[in-house]
């Protein structure tokens, strides 16, 4: 995939049971700001084969941002697209940005030294079923701007 060729900005992976409280207002805020986003409750409509549609989303876009719950892994979904991901945007540094829900997968996510993850961003008191603060959604979403911006720079 060319950059330049890119129809979205960003491709959006979560779980699904994350979308409520925290991936949706996130992304609601990036497309508000014209921020090109693949976010699956947007681009799959009911008659598509979702697979092709994700494999779609991912090959045409320039950035991920991946909301990872400690069960992140344990899906097929997420676990395929974090692995294509990887593939898709080979050593491209700062390609993928992790949003941890959660502190249990600090010290993992500190370990790794992927080349093409950045720094995580960690909302540190993440329940699921609980709505995470507005204060905090927009600075994840100035985060994500202000990363975008950097990264716009040195390309």
């Amino acid at each position: 995939m060319e950059d330049e060729k890119a129809k979205y900005k960003i491709f959006i992976s979560h779980c699904s049971k994350d979308k409520e409280y925290v991936v949706k207002p996130v992304a609601d805020l990036l497309i508000s700001d014209n921020i090109s986003c693949f976010y699956d409750d947007y681009e799959i409509k009911s008659f598509d084969n979702i697979l092709d549609k994700i494999d779609y989303g991912l090959r045409n876009s320039q950035y991920v941002v991946a909301f990872i719950h400690e069960d992140y892994f344990d899906r097929n979904y997420t676990t395929n697209e974090f692995k294509s991901f990887l593939h898709n945007l080979g050593a491209k540094k700062g390609r993928i940005l992790p949003i941890l829900l959660g502190t249990k997968l600090k010290k993992v996510f500190n370990d790794l030294s992927f080349a093409n993850l950045v720094k995580p961003y960690i909302i540190d008191d993440y329940e699921r079923g609980i709505p995470v603060k507005s204060a905090e959604i927009n600075d994840l979403v100035n985060q994500i701007k202000n990363l975008l911006n950097e990264l716009n720079v040195k390309e």
